[in-house]
């Protein structure tokens, strides 16, 4: 049977023949957070986290309420900057700056036979 667009890249990623409901171990090429990283920050600071592994390859971009509507998400932005910040730079956007990705470029990379 045909793999979905999905197991072929955790097949990859994994370097197992991974398929629908199998629990695999593989490492991102880019993970991608959004405005919730807040809340998560205070999980790292509560922990005593000091550094984030494969901080180059953490995307944190604003998305829900930018530029912000109100004190609350203006604070929430701001704890977001100061994480990436202090965690030695996950890479930072908002909608407005839209960082910019190589997608075509990104899913080259994987050498999967798409089709």
């Amino acid at each position: 049977m045909p793999k979905t667009f999905s197991e072929k890249i955790l097949s990859t990623k994994s370097g197992v023949d991974a398929r629908a409901g199998q629990i695999v171990t593989a490492a991102p090429d880019l993970y991608l957070s959004h405005d919730n990283s807040a809340a998560i920050s205070a999980h790292f600071i509560k922990l005593g986290v000091e550094r984030v592994k494969y901080h180059d390859r953490i995307l944190i971009v604003l998305d829900h309420c930018v530029p912000a509507a109100d004190f609350k998400h203006a604070t929430n932005h701001q704890t977001i900057r100061k994480f990436c910040e202090s965690f030695r730079g996950p890479t930072f956007g908002d909608a407005i700056t839209r960082p910019r990705i190589d997608a075509d470029e990104e899913i080259r990379s994987l050498k999967l036979p798409l089709f």
